[in-house]
């Protein structure tokens, strides 16, 4: 066990991690209920919704406007399902693998616009799949490393691998979309 994954074990982190995605996708159902008493009342409580206004496109430029594809290779299941869910609830496309060697695989099937990865995963680590794919596919897609990893020397590791953005985890998801709707898809 790493020093990250209590917070992925916890059930107060799977069902909190769950609650921010309903509230991003609009809203949540309550219960009301009271201690010994079998009656339960449902109800639906609005919740903010996510206002993205995506960053002008240049002229000659691709907006992302339309769906992305997205591969995301995350050893933690839990977090790269909430990923998906995410980016499917905000109209996305988006596939998972849950190692390096089954990452490289998927961009081979999925051909991404955009590939969230991990670091720390099992078989190949995040840096050699990155250089794989960019050997690959050169500019043609988006890595943005999503690790616990964080410190200045695994940033500028992850940039020399070819990642084009490397943010720490746990990403704040409103963020991750603003970063994203900044994103032109590269031809």
């Amino acid at each position: 066990m790493n020093k990250f994954d209590f917070k992925t074990r916890s059930p107060y982190g799977r069902a909190a991690r769950r609650l921010r995605l309903q509230q991003l996708a609009g809203s949540r159902r309550a219960f009301s209920h009271s201690p010994g008493s079998r009656v339960r009342e449902a109800f639906d409580v609005p919740i903010h919704q996510l206002q993205i206004k995506p960053r002008p496109a240049a002229p000659s430029t691709e907006s992302t406007s339309r769906p992305l594809r997205f591969l995301i290779v995350e050893d933690n299941r839990d977090g790269a399902e909430s990923m998906a869910i995410l980016l499917r609830a905000v109209g996305h496309e988006a596939r998972i693998a849950f190692n390096g060697p089954d990452g490289l695989v998927a961009a081979d099937e999925s051909q991404p616009d955009v590939v969230l990865l991990d670091i720390g995963l099992p078989g190949i680590d995040g840096y050699e799949v990155s250089q794989r794919l960019r050997e690959r596919y050169g500019d043609a897609l988006i890595i943005v490393a999503i690790s616990g990893y964080c410190t200045a020397e695994d940033q500028a590791r992850s940039m020399a691998a070819g990642v084009d953005q490397h943010l720490a985890k746990p990403v704040n998801p409103e963020s991750l979309l603003k970063y994203l709707a900044t994103v032109t898809c590269r031809p």
